[in-house]
């Protein structure tokens, strides 16, 4: 599967990569430029603002549906990140 990244601005795909951007919890992110409109955005991957992991919040949302008590994902999330 392809990842189409459009500008969120004009919705443009002529753009070009201009370094990367350093989030406390997320790492470093690729930036972009966009050569219509002239504005930097990144790519949405589906957890911007997000104050945690990706991984840490895929692994809650699986245990909460499979019916885990808050206990044991407590117990699984500190055995996870420790």
């Amino acid at each position: 599967m392809k990842i189409e990244i459009k500008c969120k601005h004009c919705k443009s795909q002529n753009f070009r990569r201009e370094g990367t951007r350093k989030t406390e919890n997320r790492g470093k992110i690729q930036k972009f430029y966009c050569k219509d409109c002239h504005k930097y955005f990144t790519n949405d991957d589906g957890f911007y603002r997000m104050r945690n992991k990706p991984e840490i919040i895929t692994m809650s949302i699986d245990m909460y549906v499979s019916n885990l008590s808050s206990r044991k994902m407590r117990n699984r999330l500190v055995m996870f990140l420790f």
